[in-house]
């Protein structure tokens, strides 16, 4: 079988030691650096100050560089990662995002009546909210959870 190169275009690290990789034939890909950094000792150094997230597509779109001693080729990255729908992927976060506001909601004792009363919402529109059957902006997800004590904040897993 003739090997065929999978070169990269880009590459974006996550929080989670995972990397989106996205190749100059279109296809993208998500890589779970974890496994590896697990299995062979010099990949620990990934978890050193910034090093993960100082990746960059290096020589022409073969390799990932982290830094003068550790990258990991394009079919690596190409051959185990999985792949990568973004509009699937943030279609899932959305639904889990929903779903765990509801649940705020309901741990709070509070009725959707109740809610819609202290924030100005339309009890249809936070009925909608819950369901994941609306795209929300971000004011009235704040507007939804202030009242419940709650705030948006990005963490690091």
């Amino acid at each position: 079988m003739k090997y065929q190169e999978h070169r990269l275009a880009y590459v974006i690290p996550q929080m989670n030691y995972e990397m989106i990789c996205q190749f100059r034939n279109g296809e993208c890909k998500i890589f779970d650096f974890k496994p590896i950094i697990e299995k062979y000792p010099q990949f620990k150094e990934l978890m050193e100050g910034d090093t993960f997230y100082r990746a960059y597509v290096d020589l022409g779109g073969l390799c990932v560089t982290f830094n003068e001693r550790l990258d990991i080729s394009e079919e690596t990255l190409y051959q185990k990662g999985r792949k990568f729908d973004r509009k699937k992927e943030s279609k899932q976060f959305m639904k889990e995002l929903y779903s765990s506001i509801k649940q705020i909601r309901i741990k709070s004792n509070v009725t959707q009546k109740q809610l819609s009363a202290i924030t100005s919402i339309p009890q249809s529109g936070i009925a909608r909210i819950e369901s994941g059957n609306s795209n929300v902006q971000l004011d009235t997800l704040f507007n939804y959870l202030d009242p419940l004590g709650y705030k948006i904040s990005i963490v690091k897993k």
